[in-house]
């Protein structure tokens, strides 16, 4: 589990404003498109450290695309820096590189509030 990145992702968009709500670690997929429709999510974002973990971000932007009103997907972590061609084959909005980088692009999908 590599849950440090996005804990600090967390942070800083609570710090420029953004309402979070940190799920933890290895949240089964199917629970986490639920909560999304439960809670009016605008924004989900995961995180992928294997090639597998990438893979299986593809199928999970497909259910929430089934939703009545399906959340922005926004997506980072080492598997894409490891295999940067799977950035074009996750659908959805590559957050990326860094932390900083991100945070940007969040605030350039929506402002905080």
């Amino acid at each position: 589990m590599h849950e440090l990145g996005i804990l600090m992702m967390s942070i800083l968009l609570r710090e420029a404003g953004y309402q979070v709500e940190f799920l933890g670690p290895d949240i089964p997929l199917d629970d986490l498109v639920e909560y999304a429709a439960e809670a009016n999510t605008h924004m989900v974002i995961l995180s992928a450290t294997t090639r597998e973990a990438a893979e299986e971000l593809t199928r999970f932007r497909h259910k929430l695309e089934r939703l009545k009103k399906p959340p922005l997907f926004g997506f980072g972590g080492g598997a894409y820096a490891y295999f940067p061609e799977m950035i074009a084959a996750t659908p959805g909005i590559f957050l990326g590189k860094t932390l900083t980088d991100s945070v940007g692009t969040v605030k350039t999908c929506f402002q905080p509030g």
